[in-house]
Parts: structure tokens; sequence; C-alpha cells
């Protein structure tokens, strides 16, 4: 089969199965109206965040303007007290006893003066002598170290210096949009190459395309470090009265009942939860969870065991609501094996996590409030 040829079946069974997947009888109806809903909003979200990044884009212009005809022309002397607020402005990104540090000015000249750890006077002097309207600076620092024994010295931390937009965690709205659109470029150059650089390009810029869309470090998205890369929220009403929706919560052996994906759930020996549950393309994942507080009628909260594949946390409260029912607030954090990449491929193979569960809230909801139901299931 030639390339072009392999290329239009590929096309026409996306298409295919994108038909069959909108038009699906059972489903099709609730897959449309998620995609109107999300369409929408994002109809009502493009513009303000258009308008955001637009507005934040002039004012760094203007910055960089302001900023380069101030180096253009001759400065204009400073007032030494307008120069020691600079000077201590500084302090807390240089050394992590700002308060230890003397500052004295005249007519340029500076002075530096105080305890200081041996390991930061460097850093302290540099940023002295390169703050605006600085002529000379004289080292006085008393420098120790270790922080031992000088009371002065002990605690405190001090600030990180100034990094570029594009290292922080959270990015700018210009910088989202200029990354966004370098990552688009990316994609489509690397991707039309149809080589093994160009597929590496074409990954890098729908990497940092991502990056840019969801405004969170790039190791979350996949699924690097500490944090957890996916949060779950969701509040709703049972027509239970609170201990009876507690119980069924507690005895976590009902999960099956309304996970269809669960298919074990058992207490160890050692008192903690064996948990096994349906995966991708068949496969079945297993972990251990401990529950971390109990509340009666009122809370439960859990995690995964340190070094389990599936890392999670989460808690639910129990509050009785005007109806003589329960309101429930479900927080769930999970971090799956490849991060928010991990999520997308669970949804191309059918495994969509929040979708399953807002599914089976849907179904414990339905058993809760069935007649007789609920009683049963909590015993």
């Amino acid at each position: 089969m030639k390339r072009n040829e392999a290329i239009g079946w590929l096309a026409s069974s996306s298409v295919g199965a994108a038909f069959m997947y909108y038009l699906d009888p059972n489903q099709g109806r609730r897959r449309r109206a998620m995609v109107r809903d999300r369409m929408n909003h994002l109809a009502r979200v493009a513009p303000r965040q258009a308008a955001r990044s637009a507005r934040d884009l002039s004012h760094r212009t203007k910055g960089v303007l302001a900023s380069a005809r101030s180096a253009a022309i001759k400065r204009k002397p400073v007032s030494d007290d307008i120069l020691e607020e600079r000077i201590r402005s500084q302090l807390g990104r240089a050394v992590s006893h700002p308060t230890s540090v003397q500052v004295l000015v005249h007519d340029g000249d500076v002075t530096l003066k105080g305890l200081v750890l041996a390991h930061e006077a460097r850093d302290l002097l540099k940023r002295a002598k390169h703050v605006q309207g600085v002529r000379q600076v004289h080292d006085e620092l008393e420098l120790h170290r270790a922080a031992e024994h000088i009371p002065a010295l002990q605690g405190g931390k001090k600030r990180g210096g100034a990094r570029l937009d594009i290292l922080q965690k959270n990015w700018a709205p210009a910088t989202r949009f200029l990354m966004g659109t370098l990552g688009t470029a990316l994609g489509i150059f690397g991707f039309s190459r149809k080589s093994p650089v160009g597929y590496a390009v074409g990954t890098s810029g729908l990497l940092a395309l991502l990056r840019a869309a969801k405004n969170v470090e790039t190791r979350r998205i996949l699924g690097l470090g500490q944090r957890r890369a996916i949060l779950y929220r969701k509040s709703f009403d049972i027509n239970v009265p609170p201990p009876v929706a507690f119980a069924f919560w507690a005895n976590f052996t009902n999960f099956p009942t309304f996970l269809s994906e669960v298919k074990e759930v058992r207490m160890t020996d050692d008192g903690n939860w064996h948990w096994t549950i349906a995966g991708p393309l068949g496969t079945t994942v297993s972990w251990k969870a401990k529950v971390t507080r109990m509340v009666p009628n009122q809370l439960i909260a859990w995690r995964a065991l340190p070094g389990e594949l599936i890392r999670h946390a989460g808690r639910v409260r129990f509050a009785p609501n005007r109806q003589g029912g329960t309101r429930l607030q479900l927080d769930f954090t999970y971090h799956l094996p490849a991060g928010m990449l991990g999520n997308r491929v669970a949804r191309i193979f059918g495994n969509d996590p929040k979708k399953r569960i807002d599914e089976s809230l849907t179904e414990m909801k339905r058993i809760l409030e069935g007649n007789g139901t609920a009683q049963k299931a909590a015993v």
C-alpha cells in the first residue's frame, strides 16, 4: 500500500470512527451535547483570553521600550534615600537574613555592614553594584561560615531571584499566546517533514502548545515530579440522610456496585484496602490505599500508600441539606503514570477517568435513592 493510500485510509477510518462515536444510538446524544457545551464555553472564554493576551503584550512592549529609552539617555542623579531603598529591595534575593545587613549611602557610595553567611556575600555585593545610581560599594560585612551560635543568622530563607516568565510555573497571557503560536508552528512544520527529527520537533511543538493551553508545568503534563496532575471536584445532593450515605461510602466493598471499572476491593491483613480496577486495552491495575481520617457521618479521607503506581488521595464530606437529604462534596486527585498525557491516552481508549467518575457518581446516586436499596447496600 502506497503512502498516500495509507494516509487516505487512516483519514477515512478516523472520520468513520468519529461518526460512529457521535451518532451512537445510546450515548451519541449526550456526547454531541457535551461537544456543543464545550464549544459554547470556548466561544465565551476565547474573546476574554484574547483581550487579556493583547493587553499583557501591549504592557510588556511598553516596558521594553521604556527600558530601552532609559538606557539610551543620560541617567539623572539619584537621592541617597531612594538609592538605599533600591538596594534594600534586593537584599531579600541575595541573603536569608536581610535585617542583619546595614546599608549606608552617601553621594552614590554604598557601604554594606552587618552579619551574613559567607556563601551569600558574593551575590549580595554583585546585586548592590548593579543597582542603578550606585557609584561604588564598600564591603564591611562580617562573614560567617555557619549560623551556629549566631541568633541573627538562624532560620530565614532568601527569596528566589527573578526568573524568565517561560521558566515560571504560571505563564502570563502574552507568554501563553506566543508559546502557543510557536508550538503550533513547530508542530505543523515538524510533522510535515516526515522524518525522525521532524517528528521530534513536532512533538516538542505539541507539548509547548499543551503547556500554553493548560498553563501547568511540563513535568505535570508528563506525569513527572511529586505534584498530582489531575484534580476532580464535585458537589451534589442525594435524597438519603447523612448516616445512610456515610455508611455506604465507609464500606469500600460497595464500590464495585456503582464503579463498573472496579473489579475488587478487599481489606488486607494490615488494615489497608487493596483495589483492582480495569485499565485501557483490557489491562488491570492494582494498588493499596489507607484511610487517613474518618469522622462518623461527616468525613472520609484516604490516600494511596507510598510507592504505588497510581498515586492519589481524596476526601468526601457529608452534610445535611434543607430537603432532609445529604450534600456530598468530593475532592479527588490522581496522578496517572504519564500525567495529563496519560489522561488523554486513556480518553482515546475509552477510559477517561473524569468521565467515568461522573457516570459512576450518577449510578451511586441512583442506588442510594432506590427504594430500600440504600439501607441494604450500606450494611
